[in-house]
């Protein structure tokens, strides 16, 4: 407590200072920020509240060092820049640990995904992050894939090569066997043309059937339906379901082509009343292939000749197929019967076919 003169009446602070001048220098009344202490006494700034009686003049002083005031300011302040700085490091630390745990899986995935482009096998991978291994697991897909889509192309590539030399193989027989029955380069011209759409149309069916085979019933009237009349009763089939292998669908188609070709010169297709039936069976392993000609009187062939077709039928279907063959030029037209060991005909994939399931 200070009178109007600046003269400290009572202090909580040092008794000794009553009496004396008050060391800092009052202007007004309220808050006094940065008080400065009066002529000759030390210390720093201070902070002083003052409050003025306005009957005596005398002032009521609270009063205390800046800096001691500001302390807590000031050490809150570092608190937080400590901290904040702490959590910059730990921040930054798990950034980086983050980005190691990252960057390591995906060096991985590059080195998988250039070796996915050569052609190298690739192994899914756990890794901790999720996404990473899902990709992983891709990658190893994608890589078998691959593995199995080149080993089908080597198989097809394979079987290409031997299908095209089986082709080149058939070809030369059937160039040398046409020469040797045609008499000028026209009729030799014209049956040899016939004769490669005729194993075009069988190659057809290969493509279509693929590794499964083809229908005997599609082979048959592949080969007979350029030759067959426009009447639908002049032609018949009948006989089961009834899947052939490549091969032998090839040698069968060949046979059959002949046969036709035969019939539209000779036969049941030279007439306007030559009638065709085409039967075929399975009996104890054996398939029953029956090609039935119905002709009048007058155009019976000339049984003494051979041609390709004999070659065909005797050689190819004979030969490479253990079939027995039968050919009989009855009055009203020629029966031609192929008996021919089914495990000869069908694919390994295929079981015996069941005789039962006939089809007209």
């Amino acid at each position: 407590m200070v009178d109007k003169n600046n003269i400290v009446v009572a202090s909580s602070f040092m008794s000794s200072d009553v009496g004396k001048t008050f060391f800092l220098n009052l202007d007004g009344t309220g808050i006094q920020h940065e008080a400065e202490p009066a002529e000759g006494r030390e210390g720093g700034t201070y902070t002083a509240i003052v409050g003025e009686s306005g009957v005596s003049g005398w002032k009521a002083v609270v009063w205390a060092s800046t800096k001691t005031i500001e302390e807590p300011m000031r050490h809150s302040l570092r608190m937080l820049l400590a901290g904040g700085l702490l959590v910059i490091a730990i921040g930054a630390f798990a950034a980086w640990l983050l980005g190691r745990q990252i960057a390591g899986p995906v060096r991985r995935l590059a080195r998988d995904a250039r070796r996915l482009g050569a052609g190298e096998p690739v192994h899914a991978i756990e890794y901790p992050i999720a996404e990473v291994a899902t990709v992983s697991s891709a990658l190893a897909e994608a890589a078998l894939d691959r593995e199995q889509a080149e080993n089908e192309i080597r198989l097809l590539m394979r079987e290409v090569a031997h299908r095209s030399k089986n082709q080149l193989t058939v070809v030369s027989s059937m160039a040398k066997q046409t020469a040797r029955s045609s008499r000028t380069f026209a009729g030799f011209q014209d049956a040899f043309q016939k004769r490669l759409h005729g194993l075009a149309r069988s190659t057809d069916l290969l493509i279509a059937g693929g590794a499964a085979g083809v229908e005997l019933r599609e082979l048959l009237a592949a080969q007979v339906d350029p030759f067959r009349p426009d009447s639908a009763e002049r032609l018949k089939m009948t006989g089961p379901k009834f899947r052939l292998a490549n091969q032998p669908a090839q040698t069968v188609g060949l046979a059959v082509h002949e046969l036709a070709t035969n019939a539209s010169k000779y036969g049941a297709f030279s007439t306007s009343t030559g009638r065709l039936e085409i039967s075929w069976k399975v009996k104890d392993d054996i398939l029953i292939l029956t090609w039935r000609e119905h002709v009048s009187k007058g155009r019976r062939r000339n049984v003494r000749r051979r041609g390709f077709g004999t070659e065909i039928i005797e050689r190819m279907v004979g030969g490479t197929l253990d079939a027995e063959i039968s050919r009989v030029f009855h009055r009203d037209g020629l029966e031609c019967v192929f008996r021919i060991p089914v495990d000869r005909l069908v694919p390994d994939s295929l079981q015996n076919p069941s005789p039962t399931d006939e089809v007209d």
